[in-house]
């Protein structure tokens, strides 16, 4: 009896469902009545008539019901997809890229910012604002020191997690000193300097990939240099005129951060689990591997990369670079002045491909880090590969 009830309770209940559907679609319930059906003299219900009636009248509502559960459908197994973002300079250094990265775990996101100089003199940065629905805060760029045509990579940390795919408009203030006296007085600390303050607005999407630019300067000596002296810090050294800059964009992936490039004899080989390609376009010189070795007048090829990174917690690093010939990589947190070095100088020297790891890189959480990489190549070929684990 039970089960008869359910069963009865079923049958009713999707009457009045398909009666309302009649009603919404502009149509009475009483053109169709769920009336105890008619027999024929033998005792057949009559339900054929009925039936077709039935269907050649409502059978379009069927169909858009159909539909409607198939576009529903769609959406729930459908992939998030993220809109281009965009970024706008008001004035100063131009926008040239906007990522949001959204850790809904952690409750934090992540701005980046690739500014460009885009003025005829080097430009000194203090600091970044960025702010998203009210939300402010206060970020920071690598390199600090901009030469003409060379790209920062601006990080800041904000304190909410917007949902995957969100996209939001948010506005940032760039703020610091731009020298009057050129490169040649920044070289030399001559500079009389007048502060600066720019903005900006951008558009992205939330994006649960951590994006990470990292700025590159290529430059290239002036045939008196055969390898630049080592720096405790990281400094563009005299007589290297720039020939090209740019940036690239990877990930950190399984708390790895990456990369391989060489000149053409290096191109295929694997280091460090990489496998060695072509120096992105934007330096793409320093896969030309002009350098003259041992003979005066000398050549050589130099490289800046520069990158800001954000560690959660704190951390124990893994840092491994293989180079031919000289590499440095440098670090400091947000708000300190004082660089540290990784292999404090043990790499820099002229050299065939070679591996040095330390284990022992410690950094603080919740503070944002300048990353700088130098290299030089004294003598074809040349490679460098950087490899930064242990970020989970």
């Amino acid at each position: 009896m039970e089960n008869h009830n359910v069963k009865l309770i079923k049958i009713n209940w999707f009457k009045r469902f398909l009666s309302g559907l009649i009603s919404i679609f502009g149509h009475k319930s009483d053109n169709y009545k769920f009336s105890t059906p008619s027999y024929n003299r033998y005792g057949f219900v009559m339900r054929a008539q009925s039936s077709i009636e039935f269907l050649t009248t409502y059978g379009f509502m069927f169909i858009i019901i159909g539909i409607v559960i198939s576009v529903l459908a769609f959406i729930s197994v459908s992939p998030i997809t993220y809109s281009a973002s965009q970024c706008n300079a008001f004035a100063g250094p131009s926008c040239v890229t906007a990522q949001l990265y959204s850790n809904t775990s952690q409750h934090y996101s992540l701005v980046t910012l690739v500014l460009t100089n885009s003025e005829a003199v080097p430009v000194n940065i203090s600091n970044i604002s960025v702010s998203i629905r009210g939300i402010s805060s206060t970020g920071t760029c690598t390199p600090l020191y901009l030469v003409p045509g060379q790209s920062a990579v601006c990080v800041a940390k904000l304190g909410f997690a917007p949902s995957l795919g969100t996209y939001l408009q948010g506005f940032y203030a760039l703020n610091g000193k731009y020298c009057n006296a050129g490169i040649s007085g920044l070289a030399s600390s001559n500079c009389t300097y007048s502060n600066i303050s720019y903005s900006g607005s951008f558009e992205a999407a939330a994006e649960p990939k951590e994006y990470v630019a990292i700025s590159m300067l290529a430059l290239q000596s002036n045939k008196t240099i055969y390898l630049t002296p080592y720096y405790a810090s990281p400094v563009t050294p005299t007589g290297y005129p720039v020939i090209q800059n740019g940036y690239f964009a990877t990930n950190i992936t399984n708390g790895i951060l990456e990369y391989a490039f060489g000149t053409p004899d290096y191109q295929g080989n694997v280091y460090l689990g990489e496998k060695v390609v072509p120096f992105p376009q934007s330096v793409s010189s320093l896969n030309n591997a002009r350098v003259v070795c041992w003979v005066a007048p000398y050549n050589s090829t130099f490289s800046v990369f520069a990158t800001t990174l954000y560690m959660p917690r704190p951390y124990v690093l893994n840092v491994s670079i293989v180079t031919d010939d000289a590499m440095e990589v440098y670090y400091k947190p947000q708000t300190s002045t004082t660089w540290s070095s990784v292999f404090s100088g043990a790499a820099w020297h002229p050299q065939g491909a070679t591996q040095y790891t330390n284990n022992d890189v410690i950094v603080s959480g919740g503070t944002l880090y300048n990353i700088e990489i130098l290299w030089s190549n004294v003598c074809a070929p040349g490679v460098q590969v950087l490899k930064i684990s242990n970020m989970t």
